[in-house]
């Protein structure tokens, strides 16, 4: 074939190409729905942009700043099952996420303001919140907000849609239930923490369907954010899971079944348990497929609770950054633009994650501290293989769930709540910071006599309790508190030892490896990436931030 012959073919290929383009972006006519009995999967197809309502959405990102931004909202969403994938969804429920954060200057009273504001701005009413979200919040409370709006399908049948957020951020101490893993008696074998609030989201939500009278026909529209995404992530599956033994969670008042539950949660961590068996449900089953999970490359909270204790999500995790993608280079330029135009965070030329060095501990110069840490350059592992390495050999490492309580999950939680309290000033970091900082301060004497301590399996609790003491009266916390928090320390202290300083060098490799790119470890988990990535693979957003 001549070269003219194949110009001629590339250019019908690239009109073709573009022309399908088009048709997708301009096509007015609504595309058929999946045939009824037929298990609705794929993608719902692509909207018109100019179907979509721009609507502002504020948020209080971090506690640090205030974000305003555009969502992209369509009352069509609730139009097709929610087993199918909705992209426009998906990012509008970062937003319901974000904006049911919690805000720390404006606690209690208006602390879910930004909620009430998104809600109101996409045509929801009687919007309300929990009592916990009305309070400060303590280790074992868990904020909710909900709307409601009546619709009708094409059929001209009525259907009240319900928004349901889960606060994921801006909640003090509801964050040192993250630890709260339980061995799982009272849980049905989930993550304790994930699964009470849970079982507290859908009280609440029943609360409201009989406080507004709702009745007939509904749909829920659920999402949240970090520790917010896990209970959402539950909630939905708990409904799930009533719906498919025949139940009615929601009363006998409503009609309800799996296609009307839309659940897309963010940055989720783990906290379902299941053993393989028939004892439990497959989470990841059809019965769950109306549950979304999206996950960053890089993130290690969606790592946590450890797999191998036995945890998993409802549902269907969805990589929105995955390095095999024939885009991923394209769209992580894209969601490196989008991610830098956000004012109240650091620019980055580079992606953290392609930042990252393995290191590696050289025994050999076990006597010469400044080269017993090297970089490895034979290793091939990534910032994401080394997160799951690192935690997949701590998670071997426990013994059973009750060793965890015992010896990471209560300690923890212990000085977390005498950290924080109601006023949420400081945090464990800091006061362990501090602490650490004060040891230094008395010399390499005091400090070697410390660690050789700890090598040897020493109490260290004597060690510690007078700095404890003086630290906390500092902090205007309790002193008395000292004796119970510094066995508190040595206990969680003794307890990653022994699983770090196992003999197994890759444990401690993984370590440092983590340990030297700190700079970078955290970012992946930052609500402002997820979006920028949702958004560089979504022709809506890609023209509302590049312009038309």
């Amino acid at each position: 074939m001549t070269s003219n012959k194949w110009l001629v073919l590339l250019v019908v290929a690239l009109l073709a190409t573009s022309s399908m383009g088009a048709y997708m972006f301009f096509y007015n006519d609504p595309p058929e729905r999946p045939p009824e009995d037929v298990e609705p999967t794929g993608y719902v197809p692509t909207r018109n942009f100019t179907d979509l309502q721009q609507i502002e959405v504020t948020y209080d990102s971090a506690g640090k700043y205030e974000c305003t931004e555009t969502c992209l909202y369509t009352d069509d969403f609730f139009n097709w099952p929610s087993s199918m994938y909705d992209p426009d969804l998906a990012i509008a429920s970062v937003y319901l996420s974000v904006a049911s954060f919690g805000a720390p200057s404006r606690m209690p009273e208006s602390q879910y303001r930004y909620a009430f504001e998104f809600l109101d701005n996409i045509g929801f009413e009687n919007l309300d919140v929990n009592d916990d979200f009305r309070q400060f919040p303590g280790t074992y409370t868990m904020g909710a907000v909900a709307g409601m709006k009546e619709l009708t399908d094409e059929s001209g049948d009525t259907f009240t849609v319900i928004a349901l957020g889960t606060r994921g951020d801006g909640y003090g101490n509801e964050w040192a239930s993250n630890f709260l893993v339980g061995n799982g008696e009272d849980s049905y074998g989930h993550h304790k923490g994930f699964y009470d609030s849970a079982l507290k989201v859908i009280d609440f939500l029943r609360g409201y369907i009989t406080k507004y009278e709702i009745s007939g026909n509904i749909k829920v529209w659920t999402s949240g954010f970090s520790r917010g995404a896990a209970v959402a992530n539950v909630t939905a599956g708990l409904l799930d899971t009533a719906l498919a033994d025949g139940g009615s969670p929601l009363g006998e008042s409503v009609v309800f079944d799996k296609y009307d539950l839309y659940c897309y949660t963010i940055a989720t961590p783990a906290g379902v348990y299941y053993d393989g068996t028939d004892a439990y449900p497959d989470p990841h089953s059809k019965t769950y497929n109306n549950i979304k999970n999206m996950i960053v490359y890089g993130d290690m909270i969606p790592k946590l609770t450890f797999k191998d204790m036995g945890f998993h999500r409802y549902g269907t995790d969805i990589n929105i950054s995955d390095i095999k993608d024939f885009d991923y280079e394209g769209r992580k330029r894209i969601a490196i633009e989008m991610y830098n135009a956000y004012e109240g965070l650091e620019d980055y030329k580079t992606y953290f994650v392609d930042r990252f060095v393995p290191y590696k501990i050289d025994l050999s110069n076990f006597n010469n501290l400044d080269d017993i840490v090297q970089v490895d350059l034979t290793s091939k592992k990534t910032f994401d293989s080394t997160l799951d390495s690192f935690f997949g050999k701590l998670s071997a490492g426990i013994e059973d769930r009750q060793w965890f309580v015992d010896n990471i999950q209560d300690p923890f939680i212990e000085l977390y709540d005498v950290m924080t309290e109601v006023d949420q000033r400081y945090s464990p970091y800091e006061f362990i910071f501090a602490l650490v900082q004060l040891k230094m301060q008395q010399g390499d004497t005091v400090l070697q006599n410390l660690g050789l301590k700890i090598l040897g399996n020493g109490d260290i609790s004597d060690d510690i309790e007078g700095d404890v003491s003086y630290l906390l009266s500092r902090m205007d916390r309790d002193p008395s508190k000292a004796a119970d928090i510094s066995d508190g320390i040595n206990t969680f202290i003794h307890s990653i030892k022994s699983l770090v300083l196992n003999g197994d060098i890759v444990i401690l490799n993984d370590l440092v490896s983590i340990a030297m790119n700190y700079e970078s470890i955290g970012l992946p988990h930052y609500c402002e990436l997820y979006m920028s990535w949702m958004k560089s693979d979504n022709q809506h957003y890609r023209t509302l931030f590049y312009g038309l």
